[in-house]
């Protein structure tokens, strides 16, 4: 008896626990959920009504307001497009960006807003672990230095880009920052970048550290830049700041072109909480982020300390336990106001959902460099020729490199022909690599325009009557080259300097070659016709006793009306299994008993034993009975 009370007990027990944990599962009270059921209430079908950066962080946060931003903007280059604000640009780029969005158009706005930054000092670090001659090589001539083994630097004469600094540096001149230096030791050695402010005599760190064997070669070049707003010519620190972030989110190098301004600048913008989005950067300055926090669990360096503690978070997305994060997820959900908000304040709700909360709703975009937007080409080279960026974050699946810019072909490449000056073009005008000002690459026909009205004063034309050239009487094509299926003919262009091109004839001698072996084929059946007969009688023999056996087998069986159907592997009606932005995929959970055969064995048999028990009890009615 107390062994059956004990386990009522543990019933009841384990469905008091089930019911608190299923309760548990459906509570919308925690503070994420409030605070998004408080914005969606705010932004859905609102989004209009929403200024740039409410609508960012509501795309950020859940989704909403996509299409709005993108028809806020100027060209999809900038935002809001009555005004182009750099940070707020930068802020969109992220948030199209994580939503699938192209944003190359924006991308190149902003780095048209970059400005060079010369207000640092610049020194050339040499370092080798003996006794060195070396040699720095720029404007085409070389320099010889020496190192010692105490690290000091001495020479002869370096040109005049450099000079000796307090014996341990290569200082460079203001007038060379714009030069690319290749240095060379007979031993192994590294080269990097220090810079200062110029009032200043603390150095900062080197950005690059670069290293060589023994007669290899090192190059270094200063990149010194920061962000000017529209219409300005003086740097913007904030607007530097999310320029940076914004080209790092989407995989530019040119990120890192921005670190010397922002890093040593940073003491002087304390109020835009640096710290962060250099950490994102450069993977330093945590400690002094971290400890900017103060004993209640925000941030504040602003007058806003829900914002200031998002953007705090913002490099720790991914990091729940971090204590500091979750220090302020406590301190915010005391101060949540009854309807799930911080202040009433779209974009700062929105931003601590992002930072604190992100759910990841839409997914980031496919690292595959043409899904991206981009162009795949051969080799950096090439990107530098069609003076793009090259992205080292995105795949070509053909090899090569993701560039931000395409080589574009010549004209004869993409089979077009020049249309000049006195010529129309007869089809579709087209962009090329040898197209200029007075020609336009044309994928059809040119057509001369010869006839004017003499009557005509000013020039107006009469009914602009054509005239065909030569070699297109002769169906040819004027072209600079010809291609490689097509011929070149004797017949004159309106250019002098085009070809006249016609399609080669195609060859026969393939229709030829196959007509003879069929005849070679008929020639040797009737000659061997005897030998085949032998040959082939006895395989035709079984194939035509194969068939009459099936057919019997077939009229058999048609009384019973069975179609012998395949089964499909999977249910047509079923939804596509490809995954969409924003879709979430589910875990499949294999069992982990996979002994299936085990089991179809053990259920037959508990069928045969029931169907047993069934005829025995069907057995004693009967017996009843009589």
């Amino acid at each position: 008896m107390d062994n059956k009370r004990f386990f009522i007990y543990m019933i009841l027990f384990s469905l008091l626990i089930f019911n608190l944990l299923f309760i548990k599962s459906l509570d919308t009270n925690t503070t994420d959920q409030k605070a998004i059921a408080w914005l969606k209430t705010q932004v859905s079908g609102k989004c209009n009504n929403l200024n740039s950066e409410e609508k960012i962080f509501s795309l950020l946060s859940i989704g909403e307001c996509k299409s709005e931003l993108k028809a806020e903007s100027a060209d999809k280059t900038c935002w809001p497009g009555s005004s182009c604000n750099v940070k707020t640009s930068a802020e969109a780029i992220i948030a199209l960006k994580n939503s699938g969005e192209s944003t190359i158009e924006a991308e190149n706005w902003l780095l048209n807003q970059t400005i060079p930054f010369k207000a640092l000092n610049w020194y050339l670090q040499v370092d080798t672990e003996n006794k060195s001659k070396c040699s720095i090589n720029y404007d085409g001539e070389k320099h010889q230095f020496s190192v010692s083994e105490e690290q000091l630097v001495s020479s002869g004469g370096l040109g005049s880009c450099f000079s000796v600094y307090d014996s341990y540096w290569l200082k460079i001149s203001s007038s060379c920052l714009d030069k690319e230096f290749s240095i060379s030791c007979d031993v192994p050695f590294s080269t990097s970048l220090l810079f200062k402010k110029v009032d200043s005599d603390y150095f900062f760190i080197p950005l690059n550290t670069h290293f060589a064997q023994s007669e290899g070669t090192t190059t270094e070049k200063v990149k010194s830049y920061c962000v000017a707003e529209q219409g300005t010519s003086s740097c913007n620190y904030e607007s530097t700041l999310w320029t940076a972030l914004a080209l790092n989110f989407v995989g530019r190098n040119s990120s890192n072109d921005y670190l010397a301004y922002l890093i040593s600048y940073s003491d002087q913008n304390q109020k835009y909480l640096p710290e962060s989005i250099l950490y994102i950067l450069t993977g330093n300055y945590k400690d002094d982020l971290l400890n900017k926090q103060t004993g209640e669990g925000y941030w504040q360096v602003s007058n806003d300390k829900f914002y200031d503690t998002a953007l705090a978070l913002l490099p720790f997305q991914n990091d729940d336990s971090l204590s500091q994060k979750v220090k302020s997820k406590s301190w915010l959900d005391q101060v949540q106001q009854k309807d799930g908000s911080w202040r009433g304040d779209i974009k700062d709700t929105g931003f601590l959902i992002y930072s604190l909360w992100s759910r990841k709703i839409v997914p980031t975009t496919s690292t595959d460099c043409r899904n991206a937007g981009y162009y795949c080409l051969t080799n950096s080279e090439s990107c530098s020729r069609a003076e793009g960026s090259v992205l080292s974050n995105y795949n070509c699946a053909s090899g090569g490199v993701c560039c931000t810019k395409d080589i574009q072909k010549t004209c004869a490449e993409k089979s077009g022909i020049f249309c000049y000056q006195n010529q129309t073009c007869s089809g579709q005008s087209v962009s090329s690599s040898d197209s200029d000002i007075t020609k336009v690459c044309c994928v059809g026909t040119c057509r001369n325009q010869t006839a004017y009205n003499e009557g005509n004063s000013g020039g107006e034309t009469n009914g602009g009557t054509t005239e065909r050239s030569q070699c297109e009487k002769d169906n040819g094509v004027c072209r600079t080259s010809c291609s490689s299926n097509e011929k070149q003919i004797s017949s004159p262009c309106y250019d002098e300097n085009d070809l006249c091109c016609i399609q080669k004839e195609k060859s026969s001698i393939l229709l030829i070659l196959i007509i003879g072996i069929l005849i070679l084929l008929v020639i040797f059946g009737f000659i061997f016709k005897d030998k085949l007969r032998i040959f082939l009688f006895p395989i035709l023999s079984k194939i035509w006793k194969k068939k009459n056996k099936n057919q019997l087998i077939n009229n058999n069986m048609g009384s019973s009306h069975l179609e012998n159907k395949r089964i499909p592997l999977t249910n047509q009606n079923a939804p596509s299994s490809r995954v969409y932005p924003g879709a979430i995929q589910r875990r499949i959970i294999i069992p982990e008993n996979k002994n299936f055969e085990n089991q179809r064995i053990v259920n037959r048999k508990e069928t045969n034993k029931n169907s047993q028990e069934v005829e025995d009890v069907l057995k004693k009615l009967k017996d009843i009975s009589k």
